[in-house]
């Protein structure tokens, strides 16, 4: 917990094997900037959290929500990363597309159904949109073309169908595209074939029934709380990844941090500022095709103190 001038502004309760429904209360912390409530088994997204006026970093991966994601939290303006991955959830309320100042997007590994929702082509500000592995169908928003800071679209693993809008086309500041295993329909478009993506993976989203296998990825160490020592803001950190191709072999890996390749190699040892960071180790194969896995680290900063305050800001 981080206090500014008497006043909550940071609250960090991941990996605490927290359960049942996120308190409302939290609602109330009208100076919160970071919730960081990653790694528990907490069942309930209150839609309070849209009262959070200032909140900037929202993290509630790796839990045990379900349900629709509350619309309110198109009302978090401030609003500059949104992570839901690894739960339940049903539905994407197109109030998000209100949340002008995201960055990073990130609803993959969830149940989420229905269509993709037009607004989030308002996102101008966004640089990452992961919506993979889910059950969404129709067609992809051709309004997903107007997301020209987009650097990495992945919406692979749903049941997409349609042809691919030209409009993605505009996308020219990508360097990766998923779109693998949907039920896309079509020619492969024109202007894919001559963007310079360094990784896409699009052949298969025309046929949902390929059996090319992907690369199977691990890292060791896991998510975990690294406690500093050397009394200075950051931390180093080391990582050690796992990458098996069962029907051919692997051509590179990497190491990501907020989206950004920072090191290559199945080993890395990167700086961490303090907080959380969520770390990414990617390999691709010798057919394209990639596989992820993510893990969050938690650096504490140095002489941190825990201090308990009762009741709202």
């Amino acid at each position: 917990m981080t206090c500014s001038s008497g006043l909550v502004s940071s609250l960090n309760l991941g990996f605490n094997s927290l359960s049942g429904s996120i308190p409302a209360e939290l609602g109330d912390l009208r100076s919160l900037t970071s919730l960081y409530l990653t790694y528990n088994s907490l069942s309930g997204i209150p839609a309070e959290l849209g009262n959070l006026a200032n909140l900037n970093r929202l993290w509630l991966s790796n839990n045990s929500l379900a349900g629709s994601i509350p619309a309110e939290l198109g009302d978090l303006r401030s609003l500059t990363s949104l992570y839901l991955t690894y739960n339940s959830l049903s539905g994407i309320p197109a109030e998000l597309g209100n949340l002008a100042n995201l960055n990073r997007l990130a609803l993959s590994n969830n149940s989420l159904t229905g269509n993709i929702p037009a607004e989030l082509g308002n996102l101008e500000n966004l640089t990452s949109l992961d919506l993979s592995s889910n059950s969404l169908s129709g067609s992809i928003p051709a309004e997903l073309g107007k997301l020209t800071n987009l650097t990495s679209l992945s919406l692979g693993f749903n049941s997409l169908s349609g042809s691919i809008p030209a409009e993605l086309g505009d996308l020219r500041s990508l360097t990766s595209l998923y779109l693998n295993y949907n039920s896309l329909t079509g020619p492969m478009p024109q202007w894919l074939i001559d963007m310079e993506i360094p990784y896409v993976s699009v052949i298969k989203a025309f046929n949902s029934e390929v059996s090319n296998v992907f690369p199977i990825v691990a890292i060791s160490e896991g998510s975990r709380t690294i406690t500093d020592t050397d009394g200075a803001a950051g931390e180093l950190v080391s990582f050690t990844g796992s990458a098996a191709d069962d029907d051919g072999t692997i051509a590179t890996t990497q190491w990501l941090v907020d989206g950004a390749v920072v090191a290559t190699g199945t080993s890395a040892n990167l700086h961490l500022v303090d907080g959380v960071t969520e770390v990414t180790f990617r390999a691709t194969d010798n057919d394209g095709d990639s596989t992820s896995r993510s893990v969050s680290i938690i650096v504490e900063p140095p002489d941190s103190i825990i201090t308990f305050i009762q009741g709202a800001d």
